[in-house]
């Protein structure tokens, strides 16, 4: 089973992820799971954001794979990938200018991680 979670977990607070994710685990027999991880700082920061944005506020950022098998010890680290490295697959030269210069300034902020179990 491959079980997608890209742009969701951020959002949600340590036991929101910790139930997710042992649910995930206890219906399937094995499987991955994709999801995307920032730094802390950037939860840090969603808070600080203008009213207009409150609604994107982030709460969950572990900060490595230790974190994230505490709230679910079935979870198997697989591989991580810093997103923003992959900005030269972007076709639209616009949005590929825009993350390459997000990447200088912002590196290793969000990856995306792959999980077995």
């Amino acid at each position: 089973m491959l079980v997608v979670a890209e742009g969701l977990l951020m959002y949600l607070s340590a036991a929101e992820v910790q139930a997710l994710l042992e649910r995930i685990t206890a219906r399937f027999e094995h499987g991955d799971v994709l999801f995307d991880v920032v730094a802390p700082w950037v939860v840090r920061v969603s808070g600080s954001l203008p009213a207009v944005y409150g609604a994107f506020a982030m709460h969950w950022a572990p900060r490595g794979p230790d974190e994230v098998r505490a709230l679910a010890p079935a979870l198997r680290f697989g591989e991580a990938v810093d997103v923003l490295s992959l900005a030269d697959r972007i076709t639209s030269p616009g949005r590929r200018w825009a993350y390459r210069g997000v990447r200088r300034i912002l590196p290793g902020s969000m990856r995306l991680t792959r999980w077995t179990f």
